[in-house]
């Protein structure tokens, strides 16, 4: 039996008056028909987005998805991104390399303590409230996106 192939979306293509964009995921085609071209391209670039899932469900794979995401929505800047992603990898690093899905609410709330009890390399003091709230937020907003993108189902943060 063949594998399957990864989701893609492929187009425009124009047919008669319209314009074409084939989606094919978990083995199923499905055709979506737009008026213009240019409409078809901005449409192509959303399914894409949704179409996006990773091959690896690795939680360090799926951040780096994460990474290149970002800046191609438009809404984060490369220096955000860049803030954001390196919190989200420390404050999730024991986990770095298991399954995303793995992850429970449970040993969320244990990497909030191992947070809450690390030390900052530059003064040796606990980490600062704000600087841990804005590790948590980076790790809820990351798994915000995962859900929203089919990777995990619910936020266990």
């Amino acid at each position: 039996m063949r594998p399957k192939e990864p989701p893609r979306v492929m187009g425009p293509y124009e047919e008669r008056d319209k314009w074409r964009i084939v989606v094919i995921e978990n083995g199923k085609r499905k055709s979506v028909f737009l008026d213009t071209e240019a409409e078809a391209l901005r449409a192509k670039s959303g399914l894409e987005r949704k179409v996006l899932r990773p091959v690896s469900k690795k939680l360090c794979d799926v951040i780096n998805l994460w990474e290149q995401e970002m800046p191609r929505s438009g809404i984060t800047k490369a220096f955000s991104v860049n803030h954001k992603v390196r919190w989200a990898r420390t404050f999730m690093k024991s986990m770095l390399n298991e399954e995303i899905t793995s992850l429970t609410p449970r040993r969320a709330a244990a990497m909030y303590e191992e947070t809450l009890s690390r030390k900052s390399k530059v003064t040796g003091k606990p980490l600062a409230a704000a600087t841990q709230r804005f590790a948590l937020w980076s790790a809820r907003n990351f798994f915000t996106w995962a859900s929203a993108v089919g990777c995990v189902g619910s936020n266990p943060f």
